[in-house]
């Protein structure tokens, strides 16, 4: 394996660091959770509880070692101290301060451990006026900004409608963390040189989901326009329609070409030169609404099978498992329910079916030898 070598300390819980390791486990990495006596990673106790732990710890944390230590116990601290002088990577998610205060952090471990990698994942980052506040992701899309773009479709829905069922800034922050870890053991392979690593997660949000939209800004200093952002939601050729069997027609054909083929496998190709025009593209979404009402979702698929328009059925969570995408690419474990890491190398083997450690499983391992 890949990095059979490389041992990882995390100090982490819940989403961004639990996800970021999970990559390394799935590359054979020894990752040694440290959790928190009794409770452990508060994800254990998430959802829905299989084998003891909520499923998606289960996932999150397949493949990895378990010990307990109670970080403000002085005792305790000194069995761990032994795995920070032989660790390659340590990542943690605690407030700014909080791993010096215990006497873990960056430059007090590198001093033992000159070539370890060290990352820290926070909301707001080490630095700042609002680095020691407390958030969770909708605390990142608010303060981002980007909580308010995705409500410029259409104010007048519920709140609830505009919050994500996806944790959209803690797996962007996981992927960042994923990117630089790469990075810094890159450079450590060429220099010998640890590594310290500031992780934001709601700067992740302004450079992983504001490409298209706060360069612009920036540039132009004028607000997003819902009505001309086709990617608002707002235009016929970028909606959810309904069909005759109350399910829901994707459409994304933003290109000219895409929109032609989609106004001729719809009999409408009067409507081919109306994506140029704003306010039309807008209006004529009720007449198409009307069109896509007329049959059923399965026999829209059967008119865009063999089409390229950009047309894809909105697929229901009950009928995931069985979606062509997921089979042909074996993406979930029927058994486990664990999802493969959703990258694929011709010759490199990745781990997937271990499964996640009981809490403190590995103390007589890691601690009392």
């Amino acid at each position: 394996m890949v990095f059979d070598n490389i041992k990882i300390l995390d100090f982490t819980r819940l989403l961004p660091g639990p996800y970021a390791t999970s990559f390394f486990v799935s590359l054979g990495a020894e990752v040694i959770k440290i959790e928190e006596p009794v409770l452990g990673d508060y994800m254990r106790q998430y959802g829905q509880i299989t084998n003891g732990s909520d499923a998606a710890f289960n996932f999150l944390n397949r493949g990895k070692k378990s010990i307990t230590i109670d970080l403000y116990n002085e005792t305790e601290k000194d069995r761990l101290k032994k795995l920070l002088t032989d660790a390659d990577i340590i990542i943690e998610s605690f407030r700014p301060g909080f791993m010096k205060k215990i006497g873990f952090d960056y430059e007090t471990v590198k001093a033992a451990n000159p070539s370890v990698i060290y990352c820290s994942i926070t909301g707001f980052g080490q630095k700042g006026s609002l680095s020691n506040k407390a958030g969770h992701d909708l605390n990142y899309l608010a303060s981002s900004g980007l909580l308010d773009i995705l409500m410029k479709g259409d104010r007048e829905k519920k709140p609830e409608d505009y919050i994500p069922a996806i944790q959209i800034s803690d797996i962007g922050a996981a992927l960042n963390a994923v990117n630089a870890l790469l990075v810094a053991l890159i450079n450590r392979f060429k220099t010998g040189m640890g590594q310290y690593i500031d992780i934001s997660i709601i700067d992740g949000v302004y450079s992983n989901c504001m490409q298209l939209i706060l360069p612009e800004y920036v540039v132009s200093h004028k607000e997003l326009d819902a009505t001309a952002n086709v990617l608002l939601g707002k235009h016929a050729n970028y909606y959810i329609y309904n069909t005759k069997d109350n399910k829901k027609l994707c459409v994304a054909a933003l290109e000219a070409k895409f929109w032609k083929i989609f106004c001729e496998a719809i009999d409408r190709t009067d409507l081919i030169g109306v994506i140029y025009d704003n306010q039309k593209m807008i209006s004529i979404k009720d007449d198409i609404q009307q069109i896509i009402a007329e049959r059923t979702l399965s026999d829209w698929m059967d008119v865009f099978d063999n089409i390229d328009a950009c047309v894809s059925p909105v697929v229901e969570i009950k009928e995931i498992c069985t979606s062509p995408q997921v089979l042909d690419h074996e993406l979930v474990d029927n058994e486990t329910g664990f999802i493969r890491q959703p990258v694929m190398f011709s010759t490199i083997e990745m781990i997937m079916k271990e499964r996640a450690p009981y809490l403190g499983e590995h103390n007589s391992f890691y601690l009392d030898s």
